[in-house]
């Protein structure tokens, strides 16, 4: 397979996962409005927000990587950046639901608990982004993202476990969520550790890309019936 075949079944293969992540993200806000009482700290609009920064963070992918050959390295890195601002702002609703499942071990009232989560979450985007930002290099942003990335899929899947063991489900399989995503921190850091290896090896592989983007949505679609499934 040639780059530019690569290329065009890359951005095909994306755009179809966009297409099937915006669905999702449909019909789990559609479920969120067709609530009595609507909360931004409800598990679908949460949930939902995750999917809409999924959806935003690809299409930078796609412009990032349909522009890799043509860009300079500051144009590139500005787009990088701007992807992982995505991916920071997709982990903040996990990040805030497995602060609620915490919070709620608290004989506080719920309104104190929501601010409290609300603050924390803010703190968590507005250090993380201005991390990223000022990050003068690849090298730099990569080891930034490595550490938000671990600690945040860390977090988010010990804090869904516990809810599992501890039976506040709020309607959602958390262990389903869990475990997908522990098998996402365990590819990611797998992903780094063999990253030089595959830079001299490799290079840049449009086959790489799309094994990695079809594990990507089957991860996605994963959560998304750990969303759909009642717990047991």
């Amino acid at each position: 397979m040639t780059t530019i075949e690569g290329m065009l079944v890359i951005t095909i293969f994306i755009l179809i996962k966009i297409c099937i992540t915006v669905v999702m993200a449909i019909f789990i806000f559609q479920r969120f409005f067709e609530q009595d009482e609507l909360n931004i700290f409800d598990f679908s609009f949460l949930v939902g927000l995750f999917f809409i920064g999924l959806i935003f963070g690809k299409c930078i992918y796609l412009i990032y990587l349909l522009t890799y050959f043509t860009i300079g390295e500051v144009e590139s890195l500005f787009l990088l950046k701007i992807r992982y601002i995505f991916i920071i702002l997709t982990a903040a609703p996990f990040i805030s639901l497995g602060n609620m499942i915490i919070m709620n071990r608290k004989e506080n009232g719920a309104e104190s608990d929501d601010n409290l989560n609300f603050i924390i979450v803010l703190l968590f985007i507005i250090i993380t982004i201005y991390l990223v930002i000022i990050a003068p290099s690849y090298i730099i942003l990569n080891i930034i993202l490595a550490i938000i990335h671990i600690s945040s899929l860390t977090w988010i899947s010990l804090t869904f476990i516990y809810a599992y063991r501890k039976k506040r489900l709020l309607g959602i399989n958390f262990l389903i969520i869990a475990i997908i995503l522990l098998v996402d921190l365990i590819l990611y850091i797998f992903s780094i550790a063999t990253s030089p290896i595959r830079r001299e090896t490799i290079g840049f592989s449009p086959l790489y890309v799309i094994f990695a983007e079809l594990i990507d949505l089957l991860i996605i679609i994963v959560i998304f019936f750990g969303y759909l499934k009642n717990p047991t």
